[in-house]
């Protein structure tokens, strides 16, 4: 995902080591100050960039963390929490850490925290990305990466999935170097501007993210003027006046998985198949696009559907899927489990199909479609196969998995805010009336 504008001007003119919360009032251009409100259809209690199917790191990671580099609009990356460029020093590629690093809660970033953070990223979302470069090894001012090509690593770095945390991070209490930090509060989080931000303090004040019971509640919620977005729409009987399009990057898929349970329908190739033959334009309410064009219908017989029962979004677009690829002697139900079920099935395979989530790495094609055979095969992650000329539904023909479509921010806003669709938070901010 490019980041352009505050950060990268900070950057440009050198001055990225002296950011601070009172960088936006010597700028004196962009006012402070601000409270944007969302109710989202999703799990919003917790987060961990370093989970592959984590919906709110996928949306908010990038709020409260920030990678070691950064890619511009141009795809080159640069220095975000390094000190510069990786070099090479005759035992690798070593990637110096900016000295001072503070989290927002106050914990010291040192390279040891680097250490532990990419080895715990190589583990979980980012096995793929990191396998090519090897061991990782701490040293005293950073990290060092045993092989691989410096382009290859400094782009790999600059993915949220690979975001520096404290050693010990806290999906509960996310901290991180970010332009907010974040309290739980009321099954959400409360995301409060952080003054101690590594590449400066948001323009806002606080965010808030509060779990909706259903899509509808969202977009009532936002109808009545509770909170700033509406997720997917404008209202829920009446529009909001004044409420204005945004569509934000995409930051992931919505995916439908075959597990050992749907027998030979857990084929590679069979869940696209599936997916391709659901009309066009039956999830458009959703935001998700299958193209369609396809005939099968689920032919294993009587099925469950698992879907996560705290994601509300996944809940609805799993029964207006079961309806759909249902008929005489192959029904599907819907499953309602809960997120560690869902983490337990999904492990062991022990499921007929499953609606799922899947991050992007927010970088090239390519290396976003790394994430998705890391999500099917995580072992075949470590050795992939070239991925760059295919499109993921391409992709996914040779996987277990199918694409439901794409997993973005698109809504409606209401009021002034400002710089929402490129949804870097750390650049949001609301006009002096």
């Amino acid at each position: 995902m490019s980041r352009l504008g505050r950060r990268d001007w900070l950057l440009g003119t050198g001055l990225s080591v002296l950011l601070s919360s009172q960088r936006a009032t010597a700028m004196g251009r962009t006012p402070l100050g601000g409270h944007l409100r969302f109710d989202l259809p999703w799990p919003v209690s917790k987060l961990d960039p370093h989970e592959l199917d984590d919906a709110c790191a996928a949306f908010f990671s990038g709020a409260i963390c920030d990678p070691l580099f950064d890619v511009d609009q141009a795809g080159r990356s640069y220095p975000a929490l390094a000190d510069g460029p990786a070099v090479a020093n005759g035992k690798g590629w070593l990637v110096k850490l900016r000295p001072g690093l503070v989290t927002g809660l106050g914990r010291a970033i040192g390279p040891a925290d680097v250490h532990w953070s990419l080895v715990r990223a190589k583990a979980r979302a980012a096995r793929g990305l990191l396998a090519e470069f090897g061991a990782i090894r701490a040293t005293t001012d950073g990290v060092l990466f045993e092989r691989g090509s410096s382009a290859n690593l400094t782009r790999a770095l600059a993915s949220s999935c690979c975001a520096i945390l404290p050693r010990g991070f806290d999906a509960r209490r996310p901290d991180g170097t970010g332009a907010f930090t974040a309290k739980a509060s009321g099954g959400g989080l409360v995301l409060r501007r952080n003054p101690r931000a590594a590449r400066g303090a948001a323009y806002l004040e606080q965010i808030t993210l509060k779990p909706a019971g259903s899509i509808a509640d969202a977009l009532r919620a936002f109808e009545t003027g509770e909170v700033d977005i509406g997720w997917l729409g404008d209202g829920l009987h009446r529009r909001r006046p004044g409420a204005l399009p945004f569509k934000g990057p995409q930051v992931g898929w919505i995916v439908l998985r075959t597990g050992s349970q749907a027998g030979a329908w857990a084929a590679p190739g069979v869940a696209q198949s599936l997916v391709d033959g659901l009309p066009r334009g039956s999830l458009t309410r959703f935001g998700l696009s299958p193209t369609g064009g396809g005939s099968t219908r689920w032919g294993g017989g009587d099925a469950e559907l698992s879907v996560d029962t705290s994601a509300p979004f996944l809940v609805e677009v799993a029964e207006a899927i079961a309806s759909t690829l249902s008929h005489s002697g192959s029904q599907i139900r819907v499953a309602r489990v809960s997120a560690q079920e869902i983490q337990r099935r999904r492990r062991a395979g022990a499921f007929a199909l499953m609606l799922d989530v899947v991050r992007n790495f927010g970088l090239d094609t390519g290396l976003n479609n790394l994430a998705l055979l890391t999500a099917a095969n995580p072992a075949l992650a470590n050795r992939p196969p070239k991925l760059s000329g295919s499109t993921p539904a391409q992709l996914a023909r040779s996987l277990p998995l199918g694409i439901v479509g794409e997993l973005r921010p698109e809504g409606y806003v209401a009021g002034t805010w400002r710089a929402l669709t490129a949804w870097d938070f750390g650049r949001v901010y609301v006009p002096r009336s």
